[in-house]
Protein backbone atom coordinates (compact mmCIF):
# COMPACT_ATOMS: atom_id res chain seq x y z
CA UNK A 1 0.00 0.00 0.00
CA UNK A 2 2.62 2.44 0.65
CA UNK A 3 4.62 2.03 -2.64
CA UNK A 4 1.76 2.11 -4.79
CA UNK A 5 0.48 5.64 -3.18
CA UNK A 6 3.20 7.72 -5.47
CA UNK A 7 1.91 5.86 -8.29
CA UNK A 8 -1.88 7.13 -7.19
CA UNK A 9 -0.67 10.75 -7.01
CA UNK A 10 0.95 10.58 -10.42
CA UNK A 11 -1.65 9.12 -11.86
CA UNK A 12 -3.54 11.84 -10.36
CA UNK A 13 -1.27 14.92 -11.31
CA UNK A 14 -0.87 13.20 -14.97
CA UNK A 15 -4.77 13.34 -15.48
CA UNK A 16 -4.70 17.43 -13.92
CA UNK A 17 -2.05 18.05 -16.37
CA UNK A 18 -3.86 16.65 -19.29
CA UNK A 19 -7.04 18.42 -17.70
CA UNK A 20 -5.67 21.68 -17.36
CA UNK A 21 -3.89 21.14 -20.91
CA UNK A 22 -8.03 20.70 -22.22
CA UNK A 23 -9.16 23.87 -20.21
CA UNK A 24 -6.00 26.12 -21.44
CA UNK A 25 -6.61 24.52 -25.34
CA UNK A 26 -10.31 25.32 -24.74
CA UNK A 27 -9.69 28.85 -24.16
CA UNK A 28 -7.10 29.01 -26.70
CA UNK A 29 -9.70 28.11 -29.17
CA UNK A 30 -12.50 30.43 -28.10
CA UNK A 31 -10.15 33.18 -28.14
CA UNK A 32 -8.83 32.68 -31.01
CA UNK A 33 -12.69 32.23 -32.60
CA UNK A 34 -13.44 35.79 -31.22
CA UNK A 35 -10.34 37.24 -32.29
CA UNK A 36 -10.87 35.75 -35.87
CA UNK A 37 -13.82 38.84 -37.20
CA UNK A 38 -11.90 41.31 -35.58
CA UNK A 39 -7.87 40.60 -37.01
CA UNK A 40 -8.86 39.63 -40.80
CA UNK A 41 -10.01 43.15 -41.84
CA UNK A 42 -6.55 44.07 -40.73
CA UNK A 43 -4.84 41.27 -42.22
CA UNK A 44 -6.46 41.92 -45.34
CA UNK A 45 -5.74 45.51 -45.17
CA UNK A 46 -1.87 44.69 -44.79
CA UNK A 47 -2.04 42.20 -47.72
CA UNK A 48 -4.27 43.87 -50.48
CA UNK A 49 -3.38 46.63 -52.41
CA UNK A 50 -6.98 47.68 -52.38
CA UNK A 51 -10.37 46.34 -50.56
CA UNK A 52 -14.15 47.19 -50.54
CA UNK A 53 -14.61 47.01 -46.51
CA UNK A 54 -15.87 49.06 -43.65
CA UNK A 55 -13.21 51.22 -41.25
CA UNK A 56 -10.85 49.23 -39.36
CA UNK A 57 -11.70 47.47 -35.81
CA UNK A 58 -10.74 49.74 -32.70
CA UNK A 59 -7.27 47.95 -32.21
CA UNK A 60 -8.03 47.52 -28.54
CA UNK A 61 -10.93 44.82 -29.31
CA UNK A 62 -8.21 42.34 -31.08
CA UNK A 63 -5.43 43.21 -30.03
CA UNK A 64 -5.93 41.84 -26.23
CA UNK A 65 -7.29 38.91 -27.24
CA UNK A 66 -4.25 37.74 -29.62
CA UNK A 67 -2.15 38.59 -26.71
CA UNK A 68 -4.60 36.10 -24.79
CA UNK A 69 -4.63 33.66 -27.88
CA UNK A 70 -0.61 33.92 -27.23
CA UNK A 71 -0.66 33.28 -23.68
CA UNK A 72 -3.15 30.47 -23.52
CA UNK A 73 -1.15 28.32 -26.12
CA UNK A 74 2.16 28.99 -24.15
CA UNK A 75 0.45 28.08 -20.82
CA UNK A 76 -1.13 25.21 -22.78
CA UNK A 77 2.06 24.08 -24.35
CA UNK A 78 4.10 24.40 -21.00
CA UNK A 79 1.51 21.82 -19.02
CA UNK A 80 1.67 19.59 -22.13
CA UNK A 81 5.55 19.87 -21.05
CA UNK A 82 4.80 19.40 -17.50
CA UNK A 83 6.56 22.69 -17.25
CA UNK A 84 3.72 24.19 -15.45
CA UNK A 85 3.98 28.14 -14.43
CA UNK A 86 2.83 28.95 -10.74
CA UNK A 87 -1.43 28.05 -11.23
CA UNK A 88 -1.81 31.88 -9.78
CA UNK A 89 0.31 33.31 -12.73
CA UNK A 90 -1.57 31.46 -15.17
CA UNK A 91 -5.12 32.81 -13.65
CA UNK A 92 -3.72 35.85 -13.47
CA UNK A 93 -2.43 35.90 -17.08
CA UNK A 94 -6.09 34.22 -18.71
CA UNK A 95 -8.11 36.84 -16.23
CA UNK A 96 -6.18 39.95 -17.48
CA UNK A 97 -6.59 38.95 -20.97
CA UNK A 98 -10.29 38.49 -20.69
CA UNK A 99 -10.69 41.51 -18.95
CA UNK A 100 -9.21 43.30 -21.38
CA UNK A 101 -10.87 41.68 -23.99
CA UNK A 102 -14.22 42.38 -22.65
CA UNK A 103 -13.42 46.32 -22.75
CA UNK A 104 -12.16 46.34 -26.07
CA UNK A 105 -15.32 44.42 -26.90
CA UNK A 106 -17.48 47.07 -25.26
CA UNK A 107 -15.64 49.81 -26.74
CA UNK A 108 -16.13 48.37 -30.68
CA UNK A 109 -18.59 45.89 -30.12
CA UNK A 110 -19.61 44.45 -33.18
CA UNK A 111 -17.35 44.41 -36.61
CA UNK A 112 -18.99 46.00 -39.60
CA UNK A 113 -19.73 43.86 -42.12
CA UNK A 114 -18.26 44.43 -45.57
CA UNK A 115 -19.91 46.79 -48.04
CA UNK A 116 -22.06 44.99 -50.75
CA UNK A 117 -20.16 45.18 -54.31
CA UNK A 118 -23.16 46.55 -55.76
CA UNK A 119 -23.55 49.80 -53.35
CA UNK A 120 -19.73 50.41 -54.29
CA UNK A 121 -20.87 50.16 -57.84
CA UNK A 122 -23.64 53.14 -57.57
CA UNK A 123 -21.66 55.46 -55.49
CA UNK A 124 -18.94 55.24 -58.47
CA UNK A 125 -22.11 56.23 -60.93
CA UNK A 126 -23.56 59.14 -58.71
CA UNK A 127 -19.59 60.37 -58.85
CA UNK A 128 -19.84 60.00 -62.61
CA UNK A 129 -23.51 61.92 -62.76
CA UNK A 130 -21.86 64.40 -60.66
CA UNK A 131 -19.19 65.03 -63.31
CA UNK A 132 -21.53 64.53 -65.28
CA UNK A 133 -23.89 67.66 -64.47
CA UNK A 134 -20.83 69.68 -63.33
CA UNK A 135 -19.28 69.37 -67.21
CA UNK A 136 -22.50 70.20 -68.65
CA UNK A 137 -22.98 73.28 -66.84
CA UNK A 138 -19.07 74.46 -68.12
CA UNK A 139 -20.33 73.47 -71.75
CA UNK A 140 -23.56 75.98 -71.03
CA UNK A 141 -21.16 78.41 -69.99
CA UNK A 142 -18.04 78.52 -71.89
CA UNK A 143 -18.65 76.50 -75.08
CA UNK A 144 -16.22 74.35 -73.88
CA UNK A 145 -15.68 71.21 -71.60
CA UNK A 146 -12.06 71.79 -69.32
CA UNK A 147 -8.78 70.06 -70.44
CA UNK A 148 -7.62 69.37 -67.34
CA UNK A 149 -8.37 67.33 -63.95
CA UNK A 150 -8.50 70.60 -61.81
CA UNK A 151 -12.21 71.83 -61.57
CA UNK A 152 -12.99 68.02 -62.40
CA UNK A 153 -11.13 66.98 -58.92
CA UNK A 154 -12.65 70.07 -56.51
CA UNK A 155 -16.62 68.89 -58.28
CA UNK A 156 -16.00 65.93 -56.44
CA UNK A 157 -14.00 67.22 -53.83
CA UNK A 158 -16.73 66.18 -51.01
CA UNK A 159 -17.09 62.56 -52.13
CA UNK A 160 -14.75 59.28 -51.31
CA UNK A 161 -14.78 56.53 -52.94
CA UNK A 162 -15.71 53.03 -51.12
CA UNK A 163 -12.78 51.05 -51.30
CA UNK A 164 -9.33 51.22 -49.03
CA UNK A 165 -5.84 50.97 -49.65
CA UNK A 166 -3.54 49.67 -46.64
CA UNK A 167 -6.71 50.69 -44.61
CA UNK A 168 -6.50 54.16 -46.06
CA UNK A 169 -9.87 55.66 -47.56
CA UNK A 170 -9.36 55.94 -51.64
CA UNK A 171 -10.25 59.47 -53.12
CA UNK A 172 -11.82 59.61 -56.63
CA UNK A 173 -9.00 60.43 -58.65
CA UNK A 174 -9.51 61.98 -61.46
CA UNK A 175 -6.98 61.40 -65.11
CA UNK A 176 -7.27 63.22 -67.40
CA UNK A 177 -6.09 62.60 -71.00
CA UNK A 178 -6.42 64.20 -74.51
CA UNK A 179 -7.63 62.01 -77.10
CA UNK A 180 -10.76 60.96 -78.90
CA UNK A 181 -12.95 58.16 -77.65
CA UNK A 182 -12.68 56.27 -73.89
CA UNK A 183 -10.09 54.61 -71.76
CA UNK A 184 -11.19 51.03 -71.25
CA UNK A 185 -7.96 49.79 -70.35
CA UNK A 186 -6.51 50.52 -66.44
CA UNK A 187 -2.63 52.05 -66.71
CA UNK A 188 -0.61 50.19 -64.51
CA UNK A 189 -0.90 51.10 -60.80
CA UNK A 190 -4.27 52.78 -60.85
CA UNK A 191 -6.78 51.87 -57.91
CA UNK A 192 -10.27 51.41 -57.82
CA UNK A 193 -12.26 54.87 -57.72
CA UNK A 194 -10.02 55.73 -60.70
CA UNK A 195 -12.30 58.02 -63.27
CA UNK A 196 -10.54 58.55 -66.64
CA UNK A 197 -11.57 61.92 -68.35
CA UNK A 198 -10.99 61.72 -71.67
CA UNK A 199 -10.82 65.01 -73.87
CA UNK A 200 -10.53 66.51 -77.50
CA UNK A 201 -7.70 68.77 -78.13
CA UNK A 202 -10.68 71.82 -78.66
CA UNK A 203 -12.78 71.01 -75.82
CA UNK A 204 -15.64 69.47 -77.60
CA UNK A 205 -16.23 66.17 -76.58
CA UNK A 206 -15.58 64.50 -73.54
CA UNK A 207 -15.67 60.59 -72.31
CA UNK A 208 -15.77 59.55 -68.88
CA UNK A 209 -15.09 55.73 -67.79
CA UNK A 210 -13.86 54.48 -63.84
CA UNK A 211 -12.62 51.64 -62.21
CA UNK A 212 -13.85 49.40 -59.54
CA UNK A 213 -13.16 46.44 -57.70
CA UNK A 214 -14.78 43.52 -58.46
CA UNK A 215 -15.84 41.45 -55.50
CA UNK A 216 -15.99 41.59 -51.50
CA UNK A 217 -13.88 42.26 -49.96
CA UNK A 218 -11.10 41.58 -52.28
CA UNK A 219 -11.42 41.02 -55.94
CA UNK A 220 -10.01 42.34 -59.72
CA UNK A 221 -9.82 45.26 -61.28
CA UNK A 222 -12.39 46.02 -63.59
CA UNK A 223 -14.36 48.99 -65.58
CA UNK A 224 -17.95 50.14 -64.23
CA UNK A 225 -20.34 48.38 -66.07
CA UNK A 226 -23.85 48.95 -67.05
CA UNK A 227 -26.51 46.88 -66.96
CA UNK A 228 -25.99 45.03 -69.93
CA UNK A 229 -22.33 44.10 -69.20
CA UNK A 230 -20.67 46.48 -70.94
CA UNK A 231 -18.01 49.01 -69.78
CA UNK A 232 -20.08 52.29 -68.74
CA UNK A 233 -19.32 55.27 -70.48
CA UNK A 234 -20.78 58.87 -70.57
CA UNK A 235 -20.05 61.33 -73.27
CA UNK A 236 -21.29 64.53 -73.95
CA UNK A 237 -23.97 63.99 -70.86
CA UNK A 238 -25.13 60.42 -73.00
CA UNK A 239 -24.88 57.13 -71.32
CA UNK A 240 -23.29 54.92 -74.04
CA UNK A 241 -22.12 50.94 -73.73
CA UNK A 242 -18.46 50.56 -75.58
CA UNK A 243 -16.89 47.14 -76.42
Amino acid sequence: MVQSRPNTVNAKRSRLRWLNLLVYLIATGAAAVALTPYARPWWLALREEATLQPELPNPWTFLPLALLVAFSAIIAVSRALAKMPPARVAVMVLYLGTSVALIGHILSPTVAPTPNPAVAYRETAKALESLESFLSEKWQSTGRYPIDDKPLTRALADRTSPWRSHGRQLPFRIVTEARYGPRLESRPGDMPGTIYYSVQDDGQRYWLTALVLVGAPTGRLAFLHDGEDQPLVITRGAVQGHN
